[in-house]
């Protein structure tokens, strides 16, 4: 049993090692690693796009490719997002952003409620740009 279980360790540290060395290939390829980020779906153009790693120059790889960086906003998620922006800018935390959300019946992709990490992660960025550019001003 404890020859099993030692080789069974062993077998889960390489496929561990496998695939964080394929993603690290992808991601040195230029290609998207994971979901779109929220807000954002893949183009419906159908073009696919990577990214030179030499020169960071987006370009259509003219093929299909395993991670499409092509993207475009999605609709209803800008919708949620500009809610969010909306609710934010009356002064409620995130926690109360996502708990009004939720109220609202607006659902994630999953189809449950967006949690507060969730919302945090989406709005965040949003934020922190426009408090930047005030203090540009």
């Amino acid at each position: 049993q404890d020859l099993d279980a030692m080789f069974s360790k062993r077998e889960v540290k390489q496929i561990r090692q496998r695939t964080m060395g394929a993603l690290a290939v992808k991601r040195l390829k230029g290609e998207r690693v994971g979901t779109n980020p929220y807000g954002q779906r893949n183009a419906p153009d159908g073009k696919h796009a990577m990214r030179d790693v030499r020169d960071n120059v987006r370009r259509c790889a003219g093929r299909e490719c395993a991670g499409c960086l092509h993207m475009a906003p999605d609709p209803a998620e800008q919708a949620v997002i500009a809610r969010a922006v909306g609710l934010s800018a009356n002064g409620l935390s995130v926690r109360a952003i996502a708990a009004q959300l939720a109220s609202d019946g607006i659902v994630g992709r999953t189809g449950r409620p967006l949690s507060r990490v969730q919302v945090h992660r989406f709005l965040r960025p949003i934020l922190l740009a426009e408090e930047s550019a005030r203090c540009a001003s």
